[in-house]
């Protein structure tokens, strides 16, 4: 099939998919997102063929401006960090354990399992992605749920505060890896500057920042109208288009840029609705092609992966948590404060998708994406269930004490937050 007719078909399918739940969907309905991951894996090389390995490889660009639209959306929430700058050092201990662990135990999984032996230098770049993974906790599902239960208090604000920290942390830390692996491509050398991974982290940085200037520069004081989300749209391609070039990652710049432009007075408040018009078709655009893209794990014992992730993931969210919060002045009691992270959602997805594209070899990227994948599908449909408790050992759930006949979201979607304007638990 035609590339062009390929990738306008599965563009307009996302969007009338997206506009049709979020028309439709209940607030309590379960979206896990099985339905799009299947969709790509019928339409790439495992089942029909539709995507070919050929169309793919020309698909790329446009996934890669799928990853800069989830970097840019993840950058304008530096700019509410701006007010949490004391409790920064908690936070990011938490997002250390909650990497560190899960990285530790599946290196040693990895390499001390002799049915599996996979050599240290690979399980430790897998083990270091797959705790970046971990680390990531959806900011819309805790927005999305505490919006639905009108649920409000310190252990809500700092629970979003915690899981912004983790997605920034994660998706740098990521940015730091994608420039190692682009240090080491011999067929992507450079005569003005040493091939290293310091060289290509300033470059990221650079280029992120560079593009948020000229941004603010060429929009001047346009603040809403077709023209900024024109302008917004270009930006992202733009900065994702210059990385892709470089051979770094599109969601590490994009995300330089939209906190570059956070840092320019109200450009978070006025941008944040319009990307939040195309978040949600992304983050399913983003599925399809997981799905397209993901290939079976060949080692069967590999699979194994999956549950010990989900083990120590849940591990390290609890430990984190319980080491952190403690140390914040004047914080309450807050009951398995860790389980309110339990949920992954775009970013999770984006990071997995992104070193799937940057990574050549198969059994890394298949591995990494596969634990994501199934992970996520797994946790979705517990751990908003898990939020409301932690949101209501808190006493914030003031929905529950106004009207104790409501509907309880405890499988309300991470992949619907654009129900915003209706009311509604989902993600963008």
């Amino acid at each position: 099939m035609n590339t062009t007719i390929l990738l306008v078909t599965i563009i307009v399918f996302s969007f009338v998919a997206s506009r049709l739940l979020k028309r439709y969907a209940p607030a309590y309905f379960a979206f896990s997102g099985a339905e799009y991951l299947a969709v790509g894996v019928v339409l790439g090389p495992l089942v029909t063929g539709f995507v070919s390995e050929n169309a793919l490889v020309h698909l790329e660009p446009i996934i890669d401006l799928l990853l800069g639209v989830m970097g840019f959306a993840l950058g304008l929430m530096f700019a509410g960090e701006r007010k949490n700058l004391k409790t920064l050092p908690q936070r990011f201990l938490a997002a250390a354990v909650a990497i560190g662990l899960p990285g530790a135990g599946i290196y040693a999984f990895l390499t001390m399992l002799p049915a599996i032996a996979m050599p240290h230098r690979e399980a430790l770049l897998v083990a270091t992605v797959i705790g970046l993974v971990a680390c990531v906790s959806s900011v819309s599902r805790l927005d999305a749920v505490a919006r639905f239960l009108s649920a409000d208090g310190w252990v809500t604000r700092n629970l979003r505060a915690f899981a912004v920290v983790n997605d920034i942390t994660a998706v740098f830390c990521f940015g730091i890896v994608t420039d190692f692996l682009r240090a080491e491509r011999a067929d992507l050398q450079v005569e003005f500057a040493p091939n290293s991974v310091l060289t290509w982290l300033v470059a990221s940085i650079l280029i992120g920042i560079a593009c948020g200037v000229l941004f603010h520069w060429f929009i001047g004081r346009i603040r809403s109208g077709p023209h900024l989300f024109l302008a917004t749209v270009g930006c992202i391609i733009f900065a994702s288009g210059m990385a892709t070039g470089l051979g770094v990652s599109p969601l590490f710049v994009t995300m330089i840029v939209g906190a570059t432009l956070a840092s320019f007075g109200s450009y978070a408040q006025t941008l944040t609705p319009v990307i939040r018009r195309l978040e949600h078709p992304t983050l399913l655009l983003l599925l399809i092609f997981a799905g397209v893209i993901w290939r079976p794990v060949e080692n069967p014992w590999l699979w194994a992966v999956v549950p010990v992730y989900l083990a120590l993931r849940f591990l390290g969210l609890r430990l984190g948590t319980a080491v952190a919060v403690p140390m914040i002045p004047g914080h309450p009691k807050a009951r398995r404060f860790g389980n309110g992270l339990l949920a992954q959602g775009g970013v999770a997805v984006a990071i997995a998708v992104d070193f799937s594209l940057h990574q050549s070899s198969s059994t890394a990227s298949t591995l990494c994406l596969t634990t994501l994948l199934l992970a996520m599908l797994a946790q979705d449909f517990l751990s908003t269930r898990a939020l409301r408790r932690v949101l209501a050992d808190a006493e914030e759930l003031y929905t529950d004490m106004q009207n104790p006949e409501a509907p309880q979201p405890e499988a309300a979607d991470d992949h619907h937050d654009d129900h915003a304007d209706h009311g509604h638990p989902s993600e963008a």
